[in-house]
């Protein structure tokens, strides 16, 4: 899994960065979306399985409502920050199967492929984009002027 890890942050590191901060707010919203739905479909036979996936999706969406940009809520962590919580993420999402003993397991595939996912979509966003939307002023200063 590591190697398939690699693999796509070095392919993605020299795209170039589309993503904006917005956008990638939403887009963790639907990785974490993904990750509920997947414990929903596993629940009735892969206890395991559906308990990990509550764990990361309440991980991604914790994180996604922490950081300071336009999908936030608060401003708990910069959107750098951010980056590289995600970045972690990407490699427990991936070796919760392991971790939660079954690897071997069919479900395992939905871990890995989200991980990559997640490892795909840092890969080409754009981290040094101003997240706010009056520039580069922080959240807790907007409502003031």
């Amino acid at each position: 899994m590591a190697l398939l890890n690699t693999g796509v942050r070095t392919i993605t590191n020299r795209m170039p960065k589309v993503i904006s901060p917005r956008v990638h707010g939403f887009i963790d919203y639907g990785v974490a979306a993904g990750f509920f739905l997947g414990a929903v479909l596993f629940w009735r036979h892969h206890k395991r399985a559906a308990i990990a996936s509550l764990c990361c999706g309440a991980a991604e969406l914790s994180t996604t409502l922490m950081t300071d940009f336009p999908a936030g809520v608060t401003d708990a962590m910069s959107f750098q920050t951010h980056g590289k919580v995600e970045a972690g993420l990407a490699a427990a999402t991936g070796m919760m199967p392991t971790l939660m003993l079954f690897g071997s397991d069919p479900e395992a595939w939905f871990f890995r492929a989200q991980a990559m996912g997640i490892t795909g979509v840092a890969g080409v966003t754009d981290w040094d984009r101003p997240t706010s939307l009056e520039g580069d002023r922080p959240r807790r200063n907007r409502r003031a002027a």
